[in-house]
């Protein structure tokens, strides 16, 4: 199905009505059609609805929340090693960072899962690269407007 839609694939959510199109022609006793099912993993759904444009979307999005993530822990770690840092601050900062490791960790809770699950189109993944988005502005605002991290 991937190699005869390979740049836009066949749409979302068309996996289970274009399946039976790939399937042999002689159905035997022991095999019954997958025509008007859902295929259980996310890669193999995200892969042949989609294609290469929809595969390279979605690796942007994780790649591009990754380096954020990776970005504010940075910039935090910089803060810390500044003297006289107030209790407060320094307990924020720890905060933050186990937000990311909660963001990081339910991504890849989400990836290992969706192998085995169509959780493509769940708001699970949209609701983590949204978090990503609104800690790196929110990070990006403080920098601006307190150079508290400069």
């Amino acid at each position: 199905m991937f190699l005869d839609h390979t740049i836009i694939g066949v749409g979302q959510g068309n996996f289970p009505w274009v399946v039976g199109e790939y399937e042999p022609p002689n159905i035997g006793t022991y095999w019954h059609s997958h025509a008007g099912r859902i295929c259980h993993s996310l890669y193999f759904t995200l892969i042949p609805e989609l294609g290469l444009v929809g595969i390279l979307l979605f690796s942007g999005m994780l790649y591009y929340s990754y380096k954020d993530l990776k970005w504010i822990l940075k910039k935090e770690r910089k803060f810390l090693l500044k003297q006289n840092q107030s209790k407060e601050i320094i307990q924020q900062l720890h905060k933050i960072k186990f937000i990311i490791f909660g963001i990081t960790g339910a991504m890849l809770g989400y990836l290992v899962s969706g192998a085995f699950l169509s959780v493509l189109y769940y708001p699970h993944f949209w609701l983590l690269i949204s978090l990503c988005v609104a800690l790196r502005n929110i990070e990006q605002n403080q920098i601006i407007n307190s150079n508290l991290f400069s």
